[in-house]
């Protein structure tokens, strides 16, 4: 016999399977750093390519959060130039959302690029987030602009969900419900 309540859940679990973090090591948790310590420069870290000058830190215990490592984009010269890029794998043509988080105390600013191409620039402290469409293999590089104590976590690409899918998800869920009322 048909459950509509299984055909419903089934739906919310496949719409919301979307939902998963494309970026290896956003929250930098994969390496270790000492709590309350300040690593760098960094030779390598999980998941991304370091740039530039190659003067990345990798913080212990951040400004973001008591548990949270970051990356200290400026590392010790706090100079512009030095950060970190990593390539994902999207879908071509489908919506993205990119996330992170960036502290940064005093007056300078967070450069991020997509694909080569500066997308967001300027950015100060904050969650900031970016819509994109995927080309099958997307670059996503963060970049200091001159500053010290450029701190980035929590970065995150995710897929945003297709428009078809939302209406099965709704429809699947009137039925349910006109289901139920005639029982």
């Amino acid at each position: 016999m048909f459950k509509p309540t299984l055909f419903v859940s089934l739906l919310v679990v496949g719409a919301s399977a979307h939902a998963v973090n494309l970026v290896a090591n956003g929250d930098f948790e994969a390496d270790a750093y000492t709590v309350n310590g300040y690593n760098a420069p960094l030779g390598s870290l999980t998941g991304w390519s370091i740039l530039g000058t190659g003067n990345v830190a990798g913080i212990g215990v951040g400004y973001l959060g008591a548990t949270s490592q970051e990356i200290d984009l400026s590392g010790v010269s706090d100079g512009y130039g030095s950060g970190i890029e990593q390539s994902i794998t999207t879908t071509a043509s489908q919506a993205y959302t990119l996330s992170f988080d960036v502290r940064i105390p005093i007056k300078r600013a967070v450069e991020v690029k997509l694909n080569g191409t500066t997308i967001l620039a300027g950015l100060g402290t904050g969650t900031h987030t970016y819509n994109f469409s995927g080309t099958g293999a997307d670059l996503i590089t963060f970049v200091s602009e001159a500053g010290n104590t450029t701190h980035i976590d929590n970065v995150s690409v995710e897929a945003v969900p297709e428009p078809a899918t939302m209406a099965v998800l709704g429809l699947g869920l009137a039925a349910a419900a006109r289901r139920r009322r005639n029982k």
